[in-house]
């Protein structure tokens, strides 16, 4: 309704695939990559609703970062993200949200659930953009590994970020980003136009590339990415 006859809307529909980041996958998330299995998507329950309720609804192939929508150009921002695809390359969601000046919202989620800023590492090729394993479940029940290309694996400052909004945002915000907010229940909606964001955030990166990672000297993750 909010968006009218000729909008759309997205959401994202990510799973936890990776069988090989430079070592073991240990997270008790993982399953090879399942289109069938809707429970195997972690971004909440929005995504899941959406393609339960909605026959009309459509949803990327991408093995580990697919959205999902509906709305006049919900099958044109999904269908041309290949599954595997580089997750914030030129044919994803993200892309084609950004390229027809769209917005980014959260309902009820923070800040540090904008992975729109995973499009901005991919852009300036910063650390932890790399190739991943994964595997992904066949037709006959067996599983094939697929290498994706310029995955986002490994931490981020602004993950989790419930309350602070880490590092990235605090720039941000200084700089002049506008984020709108509005009182829903208990929670918030938030709302940022993502040409103003892509736009500060490419000056802010270019000027600190380690904007994005944490400064904990206990994430082996961030640390690693800032070596190499």
């Amino acid at each position: 309704e909010a968006v009218g006859p000729k909008g759309t809307f997205l959401l994202p529909a990510f799973t936890v695939p990776f069988v090989f980041l430079g070592g073991p996958n240990r997270n008790p998330a993982y399953r090879p990559f399942d289109p069938a299995d809707l429970k195997q998507i972690w971004t909440g329950a929005l995504p899941k609703t959406l393609l339960t309720k909605y026959p009309e609804a459509v949803r990327s192939r991408h093995i580990t970062h697919g959205g999902c929508g509906l709305g006049k150009l919900a099958l044109e921002a999904c269908s041309a993200h290949l599954p595997a695809d580089p997750p914030m390359g030129q044919r994803s969601p993200l892309e084609f949200i950004l390229k027809q000046n769209g917005k980014v919202v959260h309902f009820g989620s923070s800040l540090g659930a904008t992975t729109f800023l995973h499009l901005l590492e991919d852009r300036l090729d910063l650390p932890g953009v790399e190739a991943s394993l994964c595997k992904v479940k066949k037709a006959n029940g067996y599983a094939e590994c697929v290498a994706i290309p310029r995955n986002l694996p490994g931490h981020r400052d602004f993950y989790g970020a419930a309350k602070d909004p880490g590092k990235f945002f605090k720039a941000a915000l200084s700089e002049g980003l506008h984020l709108r907010e509005s009182e829903l229940g208990l929670g918030k909606i938030l709302a940022m136009e993502l040409r103003e964001l892509y736009d500060l955030g490419i000056n802010l990166l270019k000027k600190d590339p380690f904007l994005l990672l944490c400064d904990s000297e206990e994430c082996l993750s961030c640390q690693r990415l800032k070596k190499a």
